[in-house]
């Protein structure tokens, strides 16, 4: 039988208080036993990621420090690679650099999302800049100085083009809960096609929640099913094979306060609004299909399963934008985790 290693737990905190309390609840998940924080970038939303990772790293001693994720379309290039070797001299060997077409931040801010080609230019062109190498934009070559040697890049993909992408130039691959399977023999397969022997890691992400109630505990979810009808065309079709008819609007939605369906600071009038096309019966059902939702031996095993499919880190979160996710971390900490560690 081929042995698995352990599977690393993080935990998704958003930059979305002063940065001195975003350190402190970096803090907080270190101390509580997780092995890494994943922190979104979202320039209209939250405080500066950069910046707040670079507080959390003077704070912390150990943990993994993510942008998850982080992208090309609202930051260039050469500044992610400034900014990416400044958290790295921070917290030697902790800094992770996740990166993605741009969701919720090319959305709101009007840029749209990069394109294959630009994140294959992009990711290229950051891995050169922080080794110090000179690194050509146009005609100009770029240097920059006081380089901190190679730093992990991580490409967030779905389909097929960003996922070869991801084995062609990344160190690994994130995904959502609900893709592992699938992402998980793409990659082997595309290793196998190819002539990539070295490390390749496999990055997942969803919703826990530890709960008797997963109806009550799932309402969250509205807005996002909304959001997936949206984003991916095969989707609507998917939720009717399970039962549900669901037909939003086909453009993105602007709540008032400015923010959208995935990222509500109001999340009570996010599953209003989505709760016109979402019934309680579909969110259970997409809950549990991109998270985990249930006892603590219930996500516990999930997790094991995981580990079983090959995926090295999990990044639990626990929906919300606007707070901290202090509950979720106390839960797992003291639920979960030492079932993962004694088995």
């Amino acid at each position: 039988m081929t042995a698995h290693p352990p599977i690393r737990l993080g935990v998704r905190i958003p930059p979305c208080g002063p940065v001195t309390e975003v350190a402190a609840a970096v803090r907080r998940a270190e101390e509580a036993g997780f092995d890494a924080v994943a922190m979104p970038d979202s320039p209209t939303l939250w405080r500066d990621t950069f910046a707040a990772l670079c507080v959390a790293a003077t704070a912390t001693e150990q943990i993994a420090l993510w942008t998850a994720v982080t992208s090309i379309s609202t930051r260039n290039p050469i500044s992610l690679a400034s900014s990416a070797r400044t958290v790295a001299e921070l917290a030697p060997g902790r800094f992770r650099l996740g990166l993605g077409a741009a969701d919720s931040a090319g959305f709101l801010t009007g840029q749209g999302r990069a394109t294959t080609g630009q994140l294959r230019r992009g990711i290229r062109a950051i891995k050169s800049l922080v080794t110090g190498a000179p690194t050509r934009f146009g005609e100009t070559t770029v240097t920059l100085q006081d380089g901190c040697g190679p730093i992990p890049v991580y490409l967030a993909a779905e389909g097929p083009k960003n996922t070869a992408l991801a084995v062609e130039v990344a160190d690994g691959l994130m995904t959502y809960l609900r893709e592992v399977e699938r992402q998980a023999a793409k990659v082997s397969e595309l290793r196998a096609a190819g002539d990539r022997t070295d490390d390749f890691e496999l990055i997942a992400s969803g919703p826990v929640a530890i709960t008797d109630d997963v109806a009550r505990d799932t309402q969250y979810i509205k807005p996002l099913v909304v959001k997936a009808v949206q984003a991916h065309p095969g989707a609507q079709a998917w939720f009717a094979e399970a039962g549900f008819d669901i037909h939003p609007p086909a453009e993105e939605i602007l709540l008032p306060d400015g923010t959208d369906q995935s990222h509500p600071r109001d999340v009570a009038e996010a599953v209003r609004v989505a709760s016109q096309w979402v019934t309680d019966e579909a969110a259970v059902w997409y809950a549990r299909q991109i998270g985990i939702f249930g006892t603590a031996e219930e996500v516990a095993e999930r997790l094991r399963h995981l580990e079983q499919l090959g995926v090295r880190e999990f990044h639990v979160s626990h929906g919300g934008s606007f707070d901290y996710p202090d509950a979720l971390i106390e839960a797992v900490s003291t639920e979960v985790i030492p079932r993962l560690r004694a088995s």
